[in-house]
């Protein structure tokens, strides 16, 4: 395990404390703990929002201050210069005005800090501009509408400025090649605690009987918000071309009753599998992440292709690998490179191919056995947290020498 000579203090900003936004900056915060760091991380909360969900137990200090409307960036960028004040480095997770331009209003230095970008965040805001000519231009109107609102935190043009403005850092980090090479930047995946996401030393039997998942039927897993850029309804039909009394199920770990998107999606995988071959659950803490991930025989990570899509890598994938289960994913960013020959690989919206694969394992416990035991030891080789503390050293430890 890599360490650095001397324990320095690392502040992660992260864009909102809310969401699962907050999922990376854990793990640069925890890459940065392995390096021998003292470590906390800050960032905004909304309205009536709390610490995301499965982030509440985190045994690394989470301070949040209010951010609600536009005005409120003034008193949130004096508290970050005040929470940065005794730091010896800053990471910035994403290139958000809610982290990088809260970090640039507060005054940290750039030469001190390292941007990190695992999400092409304006790719998420051009994915709405679809459809004909009609709907794009309501869609301009609206969007040019919200940024006049008060409430509206993040408008497209400040993501558009903020990832501009990420040449002013000479210390970057990506979470994979596709990000490396639009902003530049090493890849620091997102990596996973290898000595958690043990499959040895995880029982996922009670989650299967608090689910009445039948050991006697194939499950398929999806761990996450059921998003339709994340392939779900995609997945749904490939399940749903797969016929008979012993045709794989669905499990959907992380719905979120209150995203009306989530609630259509699994609205529409009870339609079209029924109440037998479907087990939904909502969010779980970090602490149940491995038994939840452990409890599908096979995960699944169907990601369309999209702008939504280009610049991102599912953290789930990280997870399945970790705990030694069988992939199937899309034929996006990086994934095929990262699952090698440890997983199936289909072309993305492509339903019939990832049916096909889907039931070319669930017809052999002999295959999803060994992709399981190949996608561990990849991980463990790539992603976990002792490879990845390596990655990140190498752009921190520079970093802190440079400013000694």
């Amino acid at each position: 395990m890599p360490e650095s000579t001397e324990a320095k203090m690392i502040t992660v900003i992260g864009p909102n404390m809310g969401t699962n936004a907050l999922g990376r900056a854990l793990v640069l915060a925890e890459l940065a703990k392995r390096l021998g760091h003292e470590v906390q991380i800050i960032g905004s909360l909304r309205k009536n929002q709390s610490v995301w969900g499965p982030a509440r137990d985190s045994p690394i200090p989470i301070r949040t201050f209010p951010l609600y409307r536009q005005h409120h960036y003034l008193s949130a960028a004096k508290r970050v210069h005040e929470l940065c004040a005794s730091s010896d480095a800053v990471i910035i997770s994403k290139s958000t005005p809610t982290s990088l331009g809260l970090a640039l209003m507060a005054g940290v230095d750039p030469r001190r800090s390292i941007l990190d970008i695992d999400d092409w965040e304006m790719g998420f805001r051009l994915a709405r501009y679809k459809g004909g000519f009609g709907s794009r231009a309501l869609t301009v109107l609206e969007r040019g509408v919200s940024t006049l609102l008060p409430w509206t935190i993040e408008t497209d043009v400040g993501v558009w400025l903020s990832e501009e403005m990420a040449p002013l850092y000479p210390w970057r980090t990506v979470s994979n090649e596709w990000l490396a090479s639009r902003f530049g930047g090493h890849v620091v995946r997102h990596a996973r605690d290898e000595t958690v996401l043990d499959p040895l030393q995880v029982d996922s039997s009670e989650i299967r009987r608090e689910i009445s998942a039948t050991n006697d039927r194939v499950w398929v897993g999806f761990i996450g918000t059921p998003r339709t850029h994340k392939g779900v309804n995609v997945l749904i039909d490939a399940l749903a071309r797969l016929k008979g009394k012993d045709a794989p199920g669905l499990m959907l770990f992380g719905f979120d009753e209150t995203l009306s998107e989530s609630v259509h999606l699994a609205d529409l995988a009870l339609q079209r599998l029924g109440a037998d071959r479907l087990r939904v659950k909502g969010f779980f803490p970090l602490t149940e992440l491995p038994a939840h991930v452990s409890a599908p025989d096979i995960i699944c990570v169907p990601s369309v292709s999209s702008a939504a899509t280009q610049g991102q890598i599912p953290a789930k994938l990280f997870d399945a690998m970790a705990m030694g289960k069988p992939v199937v994913v899309s034929d996006v960013n990086d994934m095929s490179k990262i699952v090698g020959e440890a997983g199936l690989v289909v072309p993305p919206e492509d339903s019939a191919a990832l049916s096909a694969a889907l039931n070319r394992l669930a017809q052999s416990p002999e295959l999803r056995q060994k992709l399981g035991t190949l996608a561990r030891q990849r991980f463990l080789e790539n992603d976990s947290f002792a490879a990845c503390a390596k990655e990140l050293s190498a752009v921190l430890t520079p970093l802190l020498e440079s400013n000694a």
